[in-house]
């Protein structure tokens, strides 16, 4: 996954339990359980395009390397 891709709820979850499981191996042995999705909410991508204009923001990592940094 790089920058700007989009990525599913599940994909959330699994870059956080990767980097959760490092801290807390046990995690390994629960199984995640999710509803339904509403309407809409199978993707998720962040609008960055008024940060970028204003702020000359730019991003630099992707997701998976930006979760795993806020988790450490």
């Amino acid at each position: 996954m790089s920058v700007g891709d989009r990525a599913t709820f599940n994909d959330l979850l699994g870059f956080m339990r990767a980097g959760l499981e490092i801290e807390f191996p046990h995690l390994k042995s629960y199984k995640l359980i999710c509803q339904d999705f509403p309407p809409g909410g199978r993707y998720y991508l962040a609008d960055i395009s008024k940060d970028k204009k204003l702020l000359g923001y730019c991003s630099s990592h992707c997701i998976g390397a930006g979760l795993m940094k806020l988790i450490k």
